[in-house]
């Protein structure tokens, strides 16, 4: 479409001229909105010395003729037949968009619903231009292939329950609609469609139903447990009384065997019973109270034969002396008497011969009187 002749100083002047005035002129820029991929048309005319398209950032144009042809151009000085024209601006920049949630059926007769997200951008800009409306083809190519994926799987491959993850994640889900669009003919005027998984809703009859099911699935499970619970309680309530039953039965067993062995002890036992309790009182180490008696009797003796013979030192005299020597012969005898378990005192060792000892003087009348009165006789 440029015109670059060589060897034509004329030719490149004009050229030049026109490039400079066309550089130096301002232009509108295309207005590409969300909804907008191509700029309305602009005519402009050609003239015998050509013309000077600008052209913008990130975008490119189609020059159309009266008679319908197109072509892209790159800008700058054109040098065309001569005539009336128009140009197209088409958007080149990387889009991304955020369609409407697609619902459809899938193979086992359930409505899910999945909303996606697209990043795209124009690779051919004839193939665009020459198509009507080309973002809304391009949203109805997305559609379809969300559609002809949903119906590929089941409800719980895609949405899953209330347990378990879906079966195909979001990655495997995005690259098999990304794969759909790009090999529909109609989308090949767009290149890097990338698709995202913004969100999976699944048929609500179906989430309501099964969630129906789950709540009844732990009813009966609870019910269940209460009934295995309340059957175990009666079994033990069973186990305690029959234990508590057969503990009775065995009180009134002893209780009936301890009687019945009350009744059966014979009178002749009980005498024999009490004639060995007699026989053991009667035994020595039962007898302590016959000793003391017996100690406080010969204890009071000798306190008596005490006061005596204090009251005999004092005269000191042989008379004196011979009463106490025979109140304490006496008291000795007494002891020996009272006392007759003491072994006998052992004999004294014979002595060599000597003189024979002098035979007791016979008491006097008043040393016999005298004892008598300090000690009186023992009753018979």
């Amino acid at each position: 479409m440029s015109d670059n002749p060589k060897g034509n100083p004329l030719r490149r002047f004009l050229r030049w001229i026109i490039e400079f005035r066309g550089r130096r002129k301002s232009y509108a820029r295309p207005d590409f909105t969300e909804t907008k991929l191509i700029d309305d048309p602009r005519e402009f005319k050609i003239g015998f010395f050509g013309f000077y398209l600008p052209l913008f950032p990130n975008a490119s144009a189609v020059v159309i003729s009266n008679q319908g042809e197109r072509r892209v151009s790159n800008g700058g000085y054109i040098k065309l037949p001569s005539g009336i024209y128009s140009v197209v601006y088409v958007d080149m920049r990387d889009r991304y968009e955020e369609l409407p949630k697609v619902e459809e059926k899938t193979a086992d007769g359930a409505f899910i619903a999945i909303t996606i997200s697209i990043t795209y951008r124009v690779s051919n800009p004839l193939e665009v231009q020459n198509t009507v409306n080309p973002l809304e083809a391009l949203h109805k190519i997305c559609d379809a292939a969300v559609k002809k994926i949903i119906h590929r799987y089941q409800h719980d491959q895609i949405i899953g329950d209330e347990n378990t993850p879906p079966v195909i994640s979001d990655s495997t889900l995005a690259n098999e609609i990304s794969q759909e669009i790009s090999n529909n003919r109609a989308c090949k005027a767009f290149s890097q469609v990338n698709v995202g998984i913004l969100n999976r809703a699944g048929n609500y009859e179906i989430m309501a139903e099964r969630q129906k099911v789950v709540l009844q699935k732990h009813k009966n499970e609870s019910e269940r447990k209460d009934t295995i619970q309340k059957k175990q309680t009666a079994e033990e309530k069973n186990v305690l009384s029959k234990i508590i039953a057969e503990g009775d039965a065995d009180i009134k067993d002893l209780w009936a065997k301890l009687k019945v062995r009350h009744e059966v002890l014979s009178l002749s036992e009980v005498t024999q019973l009490k004639n060995d309790l007699e026989n053991r009182r009667k035994q020595p180490e039962y007898q302590q109270e016959i000793y003391l008696a017996q100690l406080d009797a010969t204890k009071h003796e000798l306190d008596t034969l005490i006061q005596a013979l204090a009251q005999i030192s004092l005269t000191n005299n042989a008379a004196g002396q011979r009463i106490a020597e025979t109140i304490s012969s006496h008291m000795v005898g007494k002891v020996s008497e009272n006392h007759p378990t003491q072994s006998a005192p052992e004999p004294a060792p014979e002595s060599e011969p000597g003189p024979k000892p002098q035979p007791a003087e016979p008491e006097s009348d008043q040393d016999s009187m005298f004892v008598h009165l300090m000690i009186p006789k023992k009753k018979k």
